[in-house]
């Protein structure tokens, strides 16, 4: 069975530590980086069922030699595999009769030590396809039981089908196979009330579902089919396979060459059949030969006893016409007085009298007994035309058997080459599950990688988001700066222009100034004429300077 996938997401993987989730940030705060490493690999299961073509006996067949060639027999080696494959909890039969399909189911139960369930109902009463049978039917069902398989749960429900569905817990059959009535009415009911018994994924067989069987089985089939997804086999009176709770098991069946399985049980069958025909034909020329042998012995003792019989008739005949003559037929009829041989004449007379007695009666019986020799004679003719017309037949199956052999040789040597078929397959099978081995191995690598990737992805996008954060804390830092160097921008215009203003009025109160001490000087000089040149060169060095400076 498949590990299912690892769900995609961001939900933390189970088992795992959850994965530390960066600050957010503020402005102006270091952020800090997350730790990264390696994702640890995801443990993935990839165990799968493997389908295995086997080599069984089944004990069942010791009790009844017959079922190999009953209408069922020819399925049971898939039936076999497919439990398995399938290892299912329950297993349950509804049409058990003989129990040819059940003991298949048990036999891969018992052999694979499967811990299965097996339930069969079955009213063991026959039906008007089936005809009436007795209890010895499920006698020997049970016997079989307990003497091959009372190490396993097989539950026997002697009832209806309908009134066993309270005896099975809702969808809880893994298996189910549906081999009732065969009339359509009937398959209907029966799958739509046992459906509710079938388990998710469960699997459905039902029988006689090939076309050439006239059932309405047949036509339900058609109508199921188109419904669900199904396959079939024709062989056997057909067997319909159907998945009407999820086509899981169909899936592997597919993934595992299913159209070829299908051919190597349908020729495995076949082989089979055909060569419990050849048997069958040679036993039953060998049984014909010596039935011949008997009756050429039964012939020649009744050819014999004609002869014998013909022969006790003529000397009755002799004796009686010798005695008639004895009696009657002398010259001189001996007197009765009392001489001395009277007795010898009464005896005599006695003796002829019983002679012609039992001449009459033998008279009266020839007719009769001719009759029996001419009915004999016949019954000899007719005899000889049996053992001639059984001498043909004879040299009939003796062509035959000759033939039958050069078939026997044939198939043989097909079923040589198919099993060499046969292994090649196994062989590429067996290739094929070990790339699939190989490739569940790369997918659940892959799987943990994915994983892997997706918590970095994780870890990835919470450090974009408090990035993100980050970035538009500096963003909105960055558009309070500008708008303080705007205002600042402003301020120093506004000083730029003070300053100018300051600049012209500091020049203006220079020029106020250098009037004043102009008009001051020209005062003193006015007032002191001997002083005024030295006061006027001294104020012409200050304004030389002055003037640099500026």
């Amino acid at each position: 069975m498949t590990t299912p996938r690892p769900r995609r997401g961001r939900s933390k993987p189970p088992g795992k530590e959850p994965v530390p989730t960066p600050e957010v940030s503020r402005p102006g705060k270091v952020v800090p980086k997350p730790r990264s490493g390696r994702a640890p690999r995801a443990q993935v299961s990839t165990s799968t069922p493997t389908w295995v073509i086997s080599q069984h006996v089944f004990e069942a067949d010791e009790f009844c030699p017959l079922m190999p060639v009953w209408p069922w027999g020819g399925h049971r080696h898939w039936a076999y595999d497919l439990v398995r494959f399938m290892r299912p909890r329950v297993i349950a039969e509804i049409g058990v009769h003989w129990g040819t399909s059940l003991f298949a189911f048990a036999q891969a139960v018992k052999d694979a030590g499967i811990p299965s369930r097996l339930i069969g109902v079955d009213t063991w009463r026959g039906d008007d396809h089936t005809g009436p049978y007795g209890s010895e039917v499920l006698a020997m069902v049970r016997r079989i039981i307990a003497e091959r398989f009372s190490g396993l749960r097989i539950d026997l429900h002697p009832t209806t089908f309908d009134e066993a569905l309270c005896l099975v817990e809702d969808a809880s059959i893994d298996l189910l196979h549906i081999d009732g009535f065969h009339e359509y009415d009937a398959v209907n009911h029966d799958f739509e009330s046992w459906l509710a018994k079938l388990a998710p994924d469960g699997v459905v067989l039902l029988h006689d579902v090939a076309e050439n069987t006239g059932y309405g089985s047949a036509r339900y089939w058609r109508e199921l089919s188109a419904r669900y997804p199904s396959f079939s086999f024709e062989h056997s009176w057909g067997l319909g396979v159907v998945f009407p709770k999820g086509d899981r098991w169909l899936r592997a069946m597919r993934r595992r060459n299913l159209s070829d399985k299908i051919q190597i049980y349908t020729h495995r069958a076949m082989h089979e059949r055909a060569a419990t025909e050849l048997r069958d034909t040679g036993l039953m020329a060998v049984e014909r030969l010596a039935a011949i042998r008997s009756m050429d012995e039964m012939i020649r003792d009744r050819d014999n006893e004609i002869v014998f019989l013909k022969q006790a008739v003529a000397e009755r005949a002799r004796l009686v016409e010798a005695i008639c003559l004895d009696a009657i037929g002398s010259d001189q009829v001996p007197r009765s007085d009392g001489s001395p041989d009277a007795p010898a004449i009464a005896e005599i007379a006695a003796r002829a009298i019983d002679c012609i007695r039992s001449a009459r009666e033998t008279a009266r019986r020839l007719p009769e007994v001719m009759d029996l020799l001419d009915r004999a004679a016949r019954r000899a003719d007719e005899s000889d035309a049996q053992v001639a017309g059984l001498r043909r037949r004879a040299q009939t199956l003796t062509e035959e058997l000759s033939s039958s052999e050069a078939s026997r040789r044939d198939a043989a040597q097909a079923l040589a080459q198919a099993q060499d078929r046969l292994g090649q397959l196994d062989s590429q099978v067996g290739r094929l599950q070990q790339d699939l081995a190989v490739l569940s191995a790369e997918h659940a690598n892959a799987l943990a990688r994915v994983a892997g990737l997706e918590r970095r992805g994780d870890v990835l996008s919470a450090d974009l988001n408090a990035m993100t954060v980050y970035i538009e804390g500096q963003r909105q830092e960055t558009r309070d700066l500008r708008r303080r160097l705007g205002e600042y921008e402003r301020m120093n215009s506004q000083l730029q222009g003070d300053v100018s203003r300051l600049a012209a009025d500091v020049e203006m109160i220079a020029l106020r100034v250098e009037q004043l001490e102009r008009i001051e000087i020209e005062r003193e000089s006015l007032a002191n004429p001997r002083g005024s040149a030295a006061r006027v060169a001294r104020p012409e060095r200050e304004q030389r300077p002055r003037a640099t400076r500026s």
